[in-house]
């Protein structure tokens, strides 16, 4: 998805919107539409889900990218 500096200005600005009044669809919208054009109801949804998962849990979620036990084609013996 985002870089964790990403991830924290889309919160920043999601909860800056919804304090300004906004529904959390349209705010998620709103930044959808900023930074990704086309991308919008994927990235919508993804920006929801990083805001509950804050919520909840108070930071962000742990990244999936890279390090131990990734799935690559470099990772197998055979190639």
């Amino acid at each position: 998805m985002l870089t964790q500096i990403n991830q924290l200005i889309v919160l920043c600005n999601f909860a800056t919107l919804h304090l300004k009044g906004l529904k959390c669809i349209t705010a998620s919208k709103q930044i959808a539409e900023q930074w990704h054009e086309g991308h919008g109801i994927y990235f919508t949804r993804q920006i929801q889900e990083l805001a509950c998962h804050y919520q909840r849990f108070e930071q962000l979620p742990p990244e999936k990218r890279g390090g131990k036990g990734c799935q690559s084609l470099f990772n197998g013996e055979a190639v």
